[in-house]
């Protein structure tokens, strides 16, 4: 009975707040079992909850702020982002009317959760600046470590990637410190994907595994989703396509016994690169068109530019390059209505390469030299590589091999230097091989055939099903034309 009492005790001081007791012990169970729902992601239980604590603010105002802040995350769980400002912007209203600080703090930080998955990140990063400058002048290190890892992700997402790592890194002491293993794997989540984008993939997966081992020790199935999704975004680039699909079906089942729309979103979207890539394109399109359709009804801008760009890959693995432009157009209009650097220079990369196989040169140089501008400026090896390549190739097509020689051992060198991880090295290696051959450098075109060759097999030995194999091999166009020219190159041998 001495430890029940005690624990009604020292909960309910903060519940209490000068209000009569039959009310603030209430609260404070309810309180803590909104925090076990948003763990498990019993989102029904979580919005009977709210309603609970909104029917104790009839009596008394404040308890209308807590009711306001799990009711905007019930919106951002259900994908209803633009729902999800108007009980947070209630929530602000209230605090400042009442000159609460701490409820203050906490209403800037779900108006900027709210605005992060509506893309809106300088309203954002504008929201959690407030709440750090508040928590900074107390002494909650949690609250204020809290705000500092969403800062991070806002500079993730935003391709502000040293002064990410520099938040994060204030954010993950603090959490370490305090041994709160709940907010330290979403730190370890945000590192890594900026490990990524940095071509670090090997750093990037250890910290997707100890955030995934957290998750699954506090039973924190959200976050397990996402890592299984990013876990599965890593092994498909190193070609560990039945590892990744293992993730993406691990997530996908947790997204949908937790109806979080975006999660199945991103699951679906992923699951289709995967089948490009081994040539199932009609399995791909639709879910790609079903991802997209997810996130335009719910908003999410930058779940739109994703699947947009998703959508531009699909059709240039089919050839269709114009209509690969088109999407990428889309995506790079989004990129600059969100101000996403990183994916704006990702994405006109890529339509450097679509209008070369357009045979619109012109265009793609001058786009070229805006690219190159943007990833010498932000340091991106892998993205710079294939940019060098893309680059080569139009050289090399247009006549001028000097100039695309010099594009391509750029391209080369870098490959040579760095683990790169969103880089297709068959396709820079099969380029110089080519420049080489007109080059009449033919043991030195040999040599990088070879290595082409051997990427595209170590690629496809991970694919377990023969017809799916069979579709990686024959059905994207440069893989198809390594394999032909070294089939030709070693039956003159033999």
């Amino acid at each position: 009975m001495n430890k029940i009492t005690g624990w009604i005790i020292n909960n309910v001081k903060e519940a209490l707040t000068g209000n009569r007791l039959e009310e603030g012990i209430p609260f404070a169970i309810w309180q803590r079992q909104w925090e076990i729902c948003d763990v498990t992601g019993a989102r029904a239980r979580a919005g009977d909850i709210a309603q609970k604590i909104r029917s104790l603010s009839q009596r008394n105002p404040v308890y209308a702020m807590t009711a306001g802040l799990y009711l905007s995350q019930l919106f951002i769980y259900r994908g209803e982002y633009k729902k999800a400002l108007e009980p947070a912007d209630e929530c602000l209203s209230l605090a400042a009317k009442l000159s609460d600080s701490f409820m203050l703090a906490k209403a800037y930080e779900q108006l900027s959760s709210a605005h992060q998955n509506l893309s809106n990140f300088d309203q954002a990063a504008e929201h959690t600046q407030k709440a750090i400058d508040i928590y900074s002048t107390g002494k909650d290190d949690l609250r204020l470590a809290s705000s500092l890892a969403s800062l991070g992700r806002i500079y993730w997402k935003t391709g502000q990637y040293p002064e990410a790592l520099s938040v994060l890194d204030q954010a993950r002491q603090i959490f370490q410190k305090n041994n709160d293993d709940r907010s330290l794997a979403l730190v370890f989540m945000t590192i890594a994907n900026v490990m990524l984008a940095t071509d670090e993939p090997k750093q990037a997966q250890d910290y997707y595994l100890s955030a995934l081992s957290i998750s699954q020790r506090i039973g924190d199935l959200a976050k397990q989703s996402t890592l299984h999704n990013n876990l599965g975004g890593s092994m498909l680039n190193q070609a560990e396509y039945s590892i990744a699909m293992e993730h993406y079906n691990l997530g996908l089942k947790i997204d949908e016994t937790l109806g979080n729309l975006h999660g199945q979103a991103s699951k679906l979207c992923n699951i289709a690169v995967m089948q490009a890539s081994v040539g199932n394109h009609d399995q791909a399109l639709a879910n790609f068109e079903k991802a997209l359709k997810i996130e335009r009804d719910t908003g999410n801008q930058d779940g739109q530019m994703r699947k947009l760009g998703n959508l531009a890959t699909l059709y240039s693995i089919k050839n269709d390059y114009p209509k690969a432009t088109v999407y990428i157009d889309e995506a790079l209009d989004i990129c600059q209505k969100i101000q996403s650097r990183s994916y704006y220079e990702f994405y006109l990369i890529q339509k450097v390469g679509y209008l070369g196989n357009t045979k619109d040169y012109r265009r793609a140089k001058a786009i070229g030299k805006e690219a190159l501008e943007l990833s010498l400026a932000s340091g991106n090896q892998g993205q710079l590589a294939t940019l060098y390549s893309s680059l080569a190739d139009i050289y090399y097509d247009t006549g001028d091999i000097e100039k695309a020689f010099e594009y391509s051992s750029q391209a080369i060198e870098i490959i040579g230097k760095h683990e790169l991880f969103e880089v297709y090295k068959e396709d820079s290696y099969f380029t110089h091989c080519r420049i080489l051959e007109k080059q009449g450098r033919q043991k030195e075109s040999d040599k990088y055939l070879g290595l082409a060759y051997n990427e595209v097999q170590t690629k496809a030995r991970n694919i377990r099903d023969e017809e799916e194999r069979k579709g990686f091999l024959t059905k994207n166009k440069t893989i198809a034309a390594i394999v032909e020219k070294w089939e030709i190159s070693h039956s003159k041998e033999t």
